[in-house]
Formats: structure tokens, sequence, C-alpha cells
């Protein structure tokens, strides 16, 4: 998506787009940089990754200026920095931001990155690895574990997808259920679909699975049969439901008929209420204190 946002505010400027290059967050650059510009990401795994990265692509005089909100900037991000790189300094605040001016120290020990991250999930018996800026590194999140305490449930069908997939345990578990289905990852974050691509092959050795980043299921090509989602609703510092509106609605569109919808969702979020308008019904499958689990199902085409 901050690719997509790019590109859209190059020609909305009117400024020539094969001026620059757009790399994936999964490949690291080429060449060396005199400046580098930094607008800190809200996860500090995902920063360490960058940075640790960007060592062997800057030199002693290189500047590299970051940028973040005073209420976001904490002692941990500017000994982060510190430590990778070098001595940092902070602008005084203007507007509520400031900036961060770090010098690159050659002689700072060399560093590897301890991304991907893998953990043992004893729940279901499966190792899991995340890249850094794939949401809950290091145990299953509880959503996705109470949805996937629902899976006996579910029904057999042939194209399922794993919809805003992070590291892919529910379409890796619907693929253990399901061993004949085709499943499609899908995710924005090039990171969750590199994570949900290496765990899917550490375990099956066939050739079922389908890895697209995506924004949410536009680059779907197939109709399907079956979604499993559980929606983001923090997106960086904001919190709402738009980005699981969007995913309700393409998930309607590309249903097939009698397709179904499965959803964790927090309680107060009353996602039943926005499926019933789309679909025409909602089921409550489970609930918990925190939780509720729910089914559309498409009636029409």
């Amino acid at each position: 998506m901050a690719q997509q946002a790019c590109l859209a505010n190059f020609k909305v400027n009117q400024l020539n787009t094969n001026d620059f290059q757009l790399i994936p967050s999964t490949q690291k650059p080429q060449g060396v940089f005199d400046l580098v510009l930094i607008k800190i990401p809200k996860v500090q795994a995902l920063l360490e990754a960058q940075l640790i990265d960007l060592r062997s692509h800057i030199h002693a005089e290189t500047q590299i200026i970051s940028a973040i909100m005073v209420k976001y900037l904490t002692k941990s991000t500017l000994s982060l920095l510190t430590r990778i790189l070098g001595k940092t300094t902070t602008s005084l605040a203007k507007k509520k931001a400031r900036l961060i001016f770090t010098q690159y120290n050659t002689f700072n020990i060399a560093l590897k990155s301890p991304y991907p991250k893998c953990y043992f999930e004893s729940s279901i018996n499966l190792t899991l690895c995340n890249h850094a800026n794939v949401f809950s590194k290091n145990k299953m999140d509880i959503g996705s574990r109470f949805l996937v305490s629902q899976f006996k449930q579910l029904p057999k069908k042939q194209k399922i997808v794993d919809l805003g997939c992070g590291n892919g345990i529910l379409g890796l578990l619907a693929q253990q259920q399901q061993a004949r289905a085709t499943l499609y990852f899908m995710d924005e974050s090039y990171m969750a679909i590199a994570s949900a691509r290496k765990n899917y092959q550490a375990i099956f050795s066939h050739q079922n699975g389908h890895f697209i980043v995506s924004n949410c299921l536009e680059k779907l090509v197939d109709s399907v049969d079956l979604i499993l989602c559980n929606p983001p609703f923090h997106q960086q510092h904001s919190m709402g439901d738009t980005i699981a509106w969007q995913m309700f609605q393409q998930s309607q569109q590309k249903l097939n008929l009698k397709g179904e919808l499965w959803i964790v969702g927090n309680r107060h979020l009353n996602y039943h209420l926005k499926l019933k308008k789309l679909f025409g019904n909602s089921q409550l499958m489970a609930s918990n204190a925190q939780f509720v689990v729910l089914r559309s199902i498409k009636n029409n085409v």
C-alpha cells in the first residue's frame, strides 16, 4: 500500500515515475547511498531489520535523517539507532514532530538480522516463522487462536483464501484439514507473504498454495468457495474498520454462489451488522468474552 501511495503521489504531482525505484520490503537495495531519509515505523522490529540491512549501503559521511511524531518517540527507538548505526541526536520539536540525526559509526560491530524469527506453537504442533513486520511474532494471536478453535465446523471447499494472511496460520491449518483444497494466501505486506510461503513450504510438499501480494482481494483472479479472515482494525497508529469493510465487500464479490466468509473480530466492533448489510445474513458460530466468530453465505449472484 505504501508503494501504491508513492506512485499515486508522483502522478498527482506530475513527476516522472521513472525517476525512482520501488522495491519490496523483503529485498535489499543496491549500491551505497549518501543520504538516507527514514519515517520511523510503528513496529520497532521492522526498524531494527531496516537499520541492520542499511549498514552495508552507507558510509561514514552518509546523512541519515529520521522523522517521527513526538508522542511516538521513545528511548528505545533512539537506543536502537545508536546501537546499530551510531551517535544519534534530535532536533527541537516543530508541529509535534522531531527530526533524528544519526552519524554512522563504521567501527560498530557487525550485526546479523534476527529475522525471520521462529517459535513453536504447541497448541497446533507447528513451528511458525515471521519476518520483522508481521503481526504477533512470538506467539499465535488470540483472535486467530479463537477462530482456529472452530475449524472443526468449517465446510469442505475447493478454493480457500486466507485473507490478510500474516504468517499464514489460518490457511496452513485449513490446508491440513482439507488436503485437496487450493489455498490462496493474500496480504498487502511482502513480509507477510514471505512468512506465509516459508511456513507453508516447511509443512507441505505439494503445490496447492498460491501467495499473492495484494490490496485485500484486488489481485485475486479466481472466484473462490471459502474465505478465512482475521481483519485488522489498526493501521499504523490509527484504529478503524475501513480495511475490514473493504475486505467484506470484496469477499462478497469474489465468493462463488453458496461460498462462505468466516471471520473473527472483537465483540464491540459489531461486524455482524456489516455482514448482514452485504450478505443478507450473519451467523454467530462462537463467542467468548472478547471475540466472536461469524459466518456469512453468499446466496445471490
